[in-house]
């Protein structure tokens, strides 16, 4: 539903060959944890993109009744990033600790503002949540700045 509410013309995913027939006839890209690199250097695509272009969809959870999506810009995720609140407050920013699934909104906060400021994202490894792990990258990091979630936050207290 969502790659035809959106008009995909492409699904890149980690699923199984057999794991992906929701896609239809869309072509898939397979992409596998291994990172590989090509000899040489790589052409340029040569796409042409607008800041006000879609980076990516969003969907509500439907809570009240079907999911929306909220189309995010490539402008509004560099304002996010870039905005001067995040760099102006000192060094808080710098060493943020990233573990939230990428399609959650507040990753684009948890990856790109450490990034673009020369900072750190402390990545966390583990699918599941585990509080033990959470405490042990905060520490071990020097973990500056974290987003948690209510439930999250809640559990953790």
């Amino acid at each position: 539903w969502m790659l035809r509410d959106t008009g995909a013309v492409l699904l890149v995913t980690d699923r199984s060959e057999g794991g992906t027939e929701f896609a239809g006839e869309l072509p898939v890209v397979r992409v596998g944890a291994e990172i590989t690199t090509g000899d040489g250097e790589l052409a340029p695509l040569g796409l042409s993109l607008s800041p006000d272009q879609a980076a990516y969809v969003m969907y509500t959870s439907g809570s009240s009744g079907t999911p929306k999506g909220v189309v995010n810009t490539h402008r509004n995720v560099v304002e996010l990033a870039l905005d001067p609140w995040w760099s102006g407050s000192g060094a808080r920013h710098r060493r943020v600790l990233a573990y939230s699934p990428l399609a959650f909104d507040s990753s684009t906060y948890e990856l790109w503002v450490p990034l673009l400021s020369g900072g750190l994202a402390v990545i966390l490894p583990a699918a599941k949540i585990d509080l033990g792990e959470i405490a042990d990258a905060i520490t071990r990091f020097d973990v500056t700045a974290a987003y948690f979630t209510t439930a999250l936050f809640d559990a953790m207290a």
